[in-house]
């Protein structure tokens, strides 16, 4: 309840109905209705928006470290933040690497758009991948599974900071298909949450 902890679920997109004792559907053991708010075409996307409205808001850098990145209004906002001067970095996972743009994953799509921004063109965009074993044991794995995005991040003004982290990956499953969540901390009294997601 404070303003300093916000959670976000998309669960938030749902509504639940409770079915009638009469009904069928109650008869066979559903005794409630999961509804899309805004329906299928028009389904609410209130996590992805929490998240958006934060990177627009960014004033020095984000930092993100990512499983899945799959929402092209994410990585359009990180390059609108790119442009207007804010520093922007990815961590993401091994299955995240590919060379070309294919309109699923976004890292891709963040690199080359992030190329066509003037001066960046000979450098090397600011994206790391986690390389791990493909061995069917989670011994080898050792994957990049975080979900988090650090926002202006100043150690001498902690109070500007801002830090999004949960199970939400940053994709449509995640936001209309499973129930996942996001936090968001800000304000100075979560400085040790900080520095260690730092």
């Amino acid at each position: 309840e404070s303003s300093d902890v916000t959670l976000y679920s998309s669960s938030m997109n749902f509504k639940v109905t409770e079915n009638k004792v009469t009904s069928s559907a109650y008869k066979q053991g559903k005794y409630y209705t999961l509804s899309r708010n805004g329906g299928v075409k028009n389904q609410t996307w209130l996590v992805r928006d929490a998240i958006l409205k934060n990177i627009k808001a960014a004033k020095k850098s984000i930092y993100l470290s990512l499983n899945h990145f799959n929402i092209r209004d994410i990585s359009d906002a990180l390059i609108d933040a790119v442009k207007r001067g804010v520093e922007v970095k990815l961590a993401v996972d091994n299955q995240e690497f590919k060379t070309r743009i294919n309109n699923k994953e976004m890292t891709p799509q963040f690199v080359n758009d992030w190329k066509k921004i003037e001066g960046n063109s000979k450098k090397t965009a600011p994206v790391r991948v986690k390389y791990y074993s493909h061995l069917p044991s989670p011994r080898y794995w050792l994957l990049n599974h975080h979900k988090f995005i650090l926002i202006d991040y100043d150690q001498e003004n902690l109070d500007g900071t801002t830090l999004i982290s949960g199970s939400y990956n940053l994709s449509k499953t995640a936001e209309h298909n499973q129930f996942d969540n996001m936090v968001v901390y800000k304000t100075i009294r979560n400085e040790r949450i900080y520095k260690s997601f730092l």
